[in-house]
């Protein structure tokens, strides 16, 4: 939450916050991922230039988090299963085109229904200023 607090008082460069951020991060409760380390608010706060810096400032910490979540991505990446056109199986290829895989509109077969169709139904049309006739109720 602090990092994207951080975040909104760099958007409105809210220069006297400088300090409250400085010691936020010298306590370790920002997430640099958000924001950038000290260095880069500093710049982005218009305080110091990059100049003022040494490369190494710019550097993220290593977090083990990243690399569970790469390792994660790479078992999903393992797991893709191939398309069957990926693999060979037969496929109506006489209905396709033999250098690409199907397209999803080449996969729909049923054709569009007809709109002059007067058939009672859902979305029937009706025609304005005629209501339908209900039966009448009878006073007891």
């Amino acid at each position: 939450m602090n990092g994207s607090i951080c975040c909104s008082l760099l958007d409105l460069k809210a220069v006297e916050s400088a300090p409250v951020i400085e010691a936020a991060y010298e306590n370790n409760q920002v997430n640099p991922r958000f924001a950038g380390t000290w260095a880069t608010v500093q710049i982005e706060l218009g305080l110091k230039t990059k100049e003022d810096f040494d490369p190494k400032d710019f550097e993220l910490p290593y977090d083990p988090k990243l690399d569970r979540l790469r390792d994660y991505l790479d078992q999903l990446e393992r797991a893709k299963k191939p398309t069957a056109w990926e693999l060979g199986l037969p496929i109506d290829r006489h209905v396709f085109d033999q250098d690409a895989p199907p397209d999803f509109k080449a996969l729909v077969r049923s054709p569009k229904p007809d709109s002059s169709s007067t058939a009672p139904g859902f979305g029937s049309k009706v025609s304005p200023g005629k209501k339908p006739k209900g039966k009448k109720k009878k006073k007891r």
